[in-house]
């Protein structure tokens, strides 16, 4: 039986390594900082971060290596890990 994804809260967190927020809500996304200090819009990291489950408590380590999060994908919260390079990946050419 799919269970149906929760949608109860919110996380985010700041990286100032990689001028990026990693927000985790229904989809998991990122948005980069602009030179002139707005932010582009939202980029989905995809399904090596998004599952049809909760994704939360998005922290990069300080060295901008890995990217730690909590998801119940498996039926209870556990903590994953990725490589970071997954953010520069999604940034937009004019900003790399």
């Amino acid at each position: 039986m799919e269970r149906e994804r929760k949608e109860d809260s919110t996380s985010a967190s700041w990286n100032v390594f990689l001028m990026t927020i990693s927000v985790f809500t229904t989809l998991t996304s990122t948005l980069f900082r602009k030179q002139d200090g707005t932010w582009t819009k939202a980029s989905s990291m995809g399904d090596k971060v998004n599952s049809k489950e909760s994704e939360r408590f998005p922290c990069a380590t300080p060295d901008g290596k890995y990217l730690f999060f909590a998801s119940d994908r498996k039926g209870n919260f556990d903590y994953y890990w990725i490589d970071a390079r997954i953010i520069n990946e999604l940034r937009p050419k004019d900003l790399k």
